[in-house]
């Protein structure tokens, strides 16, 4: 996320919150409390934290959709 502005950051989680289904607060709490976290960070919390199943296809979709 370095190099992004803090609009893009917004966004970036947002869509991370509406794909994985993981309230905003929660989203909120990870990044506060891991402020220097990596994508492995990141792909753990997902994991950990999903309440709606992901597939490819629905990935690409809503990315286009977003996108």
């Amino acid at each position: 996320l370095y190099g992004l502005d803090s609009l893009s950051i917004m966004v970036f989680f947002v869509w991370i919150s509406t794909l994985f289904g993981i309230k905003e607060e929660i989203v909120h709490q990870f990044v506060t409390d891991n402020p220097n976290f990596t994508g492995i960070d990141l792909r753990d919390f997902v994991k950990a934290e999903c309440t709606i199943p992901i597939t490819y296809e629905r990935a690409k979709k809503e990315s286009e959709a977003w996108f």
